[in-house]
């Protein structure tokens, strides 16, 4: 495990978050599990509901330009996040559900996202919003 680092969001993307966590809370977002991990299937409806928060998000990084992906993640059991050779990944907690979060063994900081270096492992019950480029 290569480990994750994490920085504090704009200020402009932490209004954003509330807005994010209602809708992927909602059955709009059609949560589904694949790998055991369950992710948000309604591609169309992130992309709507993220666009500001992910505007806001993406004065703070440089993502490469060749190919983009946004996804979300609700995690509620313990979980490795794969990092794939070549991509990089962000992770924005948009909402913590249960007590408290961990990544990598450290508490999740709401309001802070998390530069995936490599397979990261995940605890707690919260989702994320996950930006990925190459």
């Amino acid at each position: 495990m290569s480990g994750s680092k994490s920085k504090p969001l704009p200020p402009q993307a932490v209004t954003e978050l509330a807005k994010v966590a209602s809708w992927l809370q909602s059955e709009e977002a059609d949560f589904q599990y694949a790998n055991n991990i369950n992710i948000c299937n309604n591609k169309e409806g992130l992309t709507t509901a993220a666009n500001d928060l992910i505007k806001q998000f993406a004065t703070e990084i440089t993502p490469a330009s060749s190919e983009n992906r946004v996804t979300a993640i609700h995690f509620s059991n313990p979980a490795i996040v794969p990092v794939e050779r070549g991509w990089t990944v962000y992770m924005i907690p948009v909402c913590v559900v249960g007590d408290t979060a961990v990544v990598e063994g450290r508490e999740l900081n709401e309001g802070f996202y998390y530069h995936l270096e490599g397979n990261t492992q995940v605890s707690g019950d919260f989702f994320a919003v996950l930006m990925l480029s190459r």
